[in-house]
């Protein structure tokens, strides 16, 4: 189960940076400017925490050198920070 989420978490990830890729060559081509407003801001705070939390989750959870000490201590950020997340990409 952890490989599957961690797949389609990464998969999730790779799709919200193409579309910021795709929405700042959109506002480029129009020479519209970029990151004028706090939806564009909090969209950017949302995949920046997003990409954030996959590398610790990946690095505490998916490598099997990390001490089950540090899973424990992350595992509650992580589901917390995951909800988090989600709520701020709704």
């Amino acid at each position: 189960w952890k490989l599957l989420h961690a797949a389609m978490m990464l998969l999730s990830l790779i799709l919200a940076v193409v579309g910021l890729c795709a929405v700042f060559g959109v506002h480029n081509a129009h020479k519209t400017a970029n990151l004028y407003s706090l939806h564009s801001w909090t969209g950017i705070f949302t995949v920046a925490l997003f990409a954030l939390q996959w590398v610790l989750g990946f690095a505490g959870f998916l490598l099997p050198c990390s001490p089950v000490a540090l899973r424990k201590l992350l595992k509650p950020v992580h589901v917390w920070l995951g909800g988090s997340i989600l709520l701020l990409s709704v």
